[in-house]
C-alpha cells in the first residue's frame, strides 16, 4: 500500500486500526494435533468434526416403493453423500476470584455442509456453568445421560454401523432416544480413587422438551442419573433417564430407559457391551414400541497401521409383539492418517423379523435408510473424519 497516495483521512484510519489489527494477529494460537484451537488461551477454544462419507444403500425394498417414498429413506440401491454428525464450536473456561472456581461455556453447532443453505447449522449441546476440580454444573442444552453413556464409549459411532439403528431405537419410527434435553440443570461430581476414578451426574429438566419463552411444563420433566468407574483398561458405566411425556411416533407415554456398558482394552483389542431395558408406557396404559430390551457387542484390533472394527447388535420383541426383533451385523476397517484423521470403509446389514421395521442405518449417521417390516437393509461406506 502507497500510504502517499492517500487522503490524510483515510492514513489517520489506517493508523487507528494498524493497532487492533495487530493485537487480533498476535493473540495466543495453539493446538496439538486433534484438539481444540486455543485461541485465547483456555477462554476461548475453536474446535469441531467434518465427517463425509460415500455410502451405497439398499432398503431391500422395490424400486416403486423407493420412489413413493415422499422423505426418501427408502431406497432400492442409490449412492448417497453424507456428512455424520459434524459439528463447529466454541468453548471457555474463564477463572473467578475464588480460588479452584472457574466459569466454564460452549456452544456447538451440527454442521450440515452437504444440505440445504438454510439448514446448514442447528444448535447441539449447549451451555453455561461452573467448575472446580471436584464438581461440574451447567445450565442449558445437553445430550440425555442414557445416549451420553452410550456415544462417548460406541467403537462404531456416526457411521452406517452406528449403534442408534439398535440401541435407543424401535422396531416402527426408528431412534427415538438419541435426543438431547432442552432446558436442563447437569451436575458432575468427581471422585478419585487409588488407580481409578468414579464420575456421578444427575440431569434434571422442568420442561425437557420446551420453547424459548414460554413457561415450563414440569408435565414434560425429565430426570436422569448416570455413573461411570474408569481405570486405566477397564470402564463400567450405568445410566438411567425418565422421560414423562415423550412423543414417540406422535403418541405421548413416559419412557424410564436404563443402559450399563462394560468397555475393555487389552494390548490391541478393545471390546465393548451395552446392554439396555426401556420401559415404554402410552398415556392410554397401554405398552409403546421402546417396550424392549437390546443388547451391542463390539470390538476393535489394531494391527499393522490398521483397526479391524466388528459389531453384532440385537433387539427382543417389543410390547409382546411378537416377531418384531432384529439382528444387526457390521464389519469395518479404518486407517488412521495422523493423531485427528483417520479413514474408513465399513458394512452393515439387519435383518428384521416379519413384524419389524428397524432401520439399516440411523443414530447419529447423516443420512437415514429405512425398510419395511421384515426387510434387510445393508449399507456400504467409505468416509473420512477430521478432528480438530
Amino acid at each position: 500500500m502507497n500510504l502517499s497516495t492517500l487522503t490524510i483521512p483515510a492514513v489517520r484510519v489506517f493508523r487507528r486500526r494498524l493497532p487492533l489489527t495487530l493485537c487480533i494477529l498476535t493473540l495466543t494460537v495453539s493446538s496439538a494435533p486433534g484438539q481444540a484451537l486455543e485461541v485465547v488461551g483456555k477462554q476461548l477454544e475453536i474446535y469441531g468434526t467434518l465427517h463425509p462419507s460415500l455410502d451405497y444403500l439398499d432398503s431391500d425394498v422395490s424400486q416403486t416403493l423407493a420412489d413413493a417414498d415422499p422423505d426418501d429413506k427408502l431406497s432400492a440401491g442409490d449412492t448417497s453423500l453424507s456428512f455424520n454428525s459434524s459439528k463447529l464450536g466454541v468453548r471457555g473456561e474463564i477463572s473467578t476470584d475464588i480460588s479452584g472456581l472457574s466459569a466454564v461455556y460452549q456452544l456447538e453447532q451440527n454442521v450440515n455442509p452437504d444440505g440445504k443453505s438454510n439448514d446448514t447449522l442447528n444448535t447441539r449441546n449447549s451451555f453455561a456453568g461452573l467448575r472446580t476440580a471436584q464438581w461440574t454444573v451447567l445450565a442449558g442444552r445437553h445430550d440425555s445421560l442414557f445416549k451420553s453413556l452410550a456415544l462417548r464409549h460406541s467403537l462404531l459411532k456416526h457411521s452406517v454401523a452406528d449403534r442408534g439403528a439398535i440401541l435407543g431405537a424401535g422396531a416402527i419410527h426408528g431412534n427415538q432416544m438419541d435426543i438431547r434435553a432442552e432446558n436442563m440443570i447437569l451436575g458432575r461430581y468427581y471422585l478419585p480413587l487409588s488407580d481409578s476414578r468414579l464420575e456421578l451426574q444427575a440431569q434434571y429438566s422442568p420442561d425437557a422438551v420446551k420453547s424459548s419463552g414460554r413457561v415450563d411444563n414440569n408435565k414434560r420433566e425429565m430426570f436422569a442419573l448416570a455413573a461411570e468407574w474408569k481405570s486405566a483398561q477397564r470402564i463400567f458405566a450405568f445410566a438411567w433417564d425418565h422421560w414423562a411425556n415423550l412423543s414417540i411416533g406422535g403418541t405421548p407415554g413416559e419412557v424410564n430407559a436404563v443402559r450399563a456398558l462394560w468397555k475393555e482394552t487389552a494390548g490391541q483389542l478393545t471390546t465393548a457391551v451395552i446392554v439396555e431395558s426401556i420401559d415404554h408406557t402410552l398415556n392410554n396404559g397401554d405398552a409403546g414400541e421402546m417396550d424392549r430390551n437390546a443388547i451391542a457387542v463390539q470390538a476393535r484390533y489394531a494391527v499393522a497401521g490398521f483397526r479391524y472394527l466388528g459389531q453384532i447388535m440385537a433387539a427382543d420383541d417389543y410390547a409382546d409383539v411378537s416377531d418384531s426383533g432384529a439382528v444387526m451385523v457390521s464389519l469395518g476397517i479404518e486407517k488412521p492418517l495422523s493423531a485427528s484423521t483417520r479413514i474408513y470403509a465399513m458394512y452393515t446389514q439387519t435383518d428384521n423379523e416379519r413384524n419389524a421395521a428397524y432401520q439399516g442405518v440411523d443414530g447419529t449417521h447423516g443420512d437415514e435408510l429405512a425398510t419395511q417390516n421384515g426387510g434387510t437393509p445393508k449399507a456400504f461406506s467409505i468416509g473420512s473424519i477430521i478432528n480438530f
